[in-house]
């Protein structure tokens, strides 16, 4: 049986990835953001929230993790490291 090829168009081609394509949504540093009174109370409660209580429960867990075997094999770990890259990297976007 003769195998079928699809014929691809311009609508069906795989895009290539432009500049334009590969930007993120990123927010510029420079920008000004503007808060109202309840906001910064906001921002610095989370702030607070999370060096206080929520960072210490993620460096606790990678510490845990350590002891479960060998550090390459160990899922747990990478799982441990990611959640508290996460919280730092919010942090510092605070």
């Amino acid at each position: 049986m003769p195998k079928k090829t699809r014929k691809t168009t311009p609508s069906t081609r795989k895009k290539k990835a432009t500049p334009q394509r590969r930007r993120r949504a990123v927010p510029d540093e420079s920008s000004e953001v503007v808060l109202t009174p309840e906001g910064v109370r906001q921002v610095e409660s989370e702030l607070d929230h999370l060096r206080s209580v929520v960072r210490k429960e993620a460096l606790d867990r990678v510490r845990e993790a350590m002891h479960f075997g060998e550090p390459m094999e160990n899922a747990e770990l990478e799982a441990a490291k990611a959640r508290q890259a996460a919280i730092d990297a919010r942090i510092q976007e605070l």
